[in-house]
């Protein structure tokens, strides 16, 4: 495994417009497997290199994920407000504060660019560990093929906060090894 710090400079053709697309994203951590002799490159990881992320880590200033952190809990709790929202069809009402919203879609952004179902965000106070498992991720995709069919509309987390430091180590890395068994390697 190893991390990356660089910015992703990685180029695909979009099938709508047949032009090449370069996206830059730029997480604080992607976890990789390497094959030896191979560059651990992530930034110039394209389908069918050798090398391959399977899980995103975005650190945040200390104290900024509380509210996010609150947030998701109050939606998980809330079975009555979910349910409203999804039968309002084609609706663009989200259950999620703005803040929220813009960390969501943060990491979502780093799941299609990184072609992982997982990610994970931390403040040292908070350790959220996502898992977008209906996002449809195939051997050999591009991050825009993997946009085009989006994240399933559904996210699975698991907060741990400051009162559960001492298990943080064992989740994430029992969150990392999940993640290297089940991202789909390119072929």
């Amino acid at each position: 495994m190893g991390g990356n710090h660089t910015a992703s400079r990685r180029f695909y053709t979009d099938p709508k417009t047949s032009k090449r697309v370069q996206l830059n994203v730029r997480p604080d951590i992607a976890y990789g497997l390497k094959v030896p002799g191979m560059d651990l490159n992530f930034g110039c990881d394209e389908p069918g290199r050798a090398t391959r992320a399977f899980a995103i880590m975005e650190f945040k200033r200390k104290g900024m994920l509380a509210g996010f952190a609150k947030d998701l809990q109050k939606v998980a709790r809330s079975a009555p407000l979910r349910a409203f929202v999804s039968k309002l069809s084609g609706s663009t009402i989200s259950v999620f504060a703005k803040d929220s919203t813009l960390f969501l879609k943060q990491i979502s952004s780093y799941c299609f660019s990184f072609r992982t179902r997982l990610a994970a965000m931390s403040d040292l106070d908070f350790l959220i560990l996502f898992e977008f498992q209906k996002m449809d991720i195939r051997p050999n995709d591009t991050p825009v093929d993997v946009w085009n069919r989006g994240h399933g509309d559904e996210f699975r987390f698991t907060i741990l906060d400051k009162s559960q430091n001492a298990f943080k180590p064992l989740c994430y890395n029992g969150f990392l090894r999940k993640a290297a068994f089940e991202t789909p390697r390119d072929q």
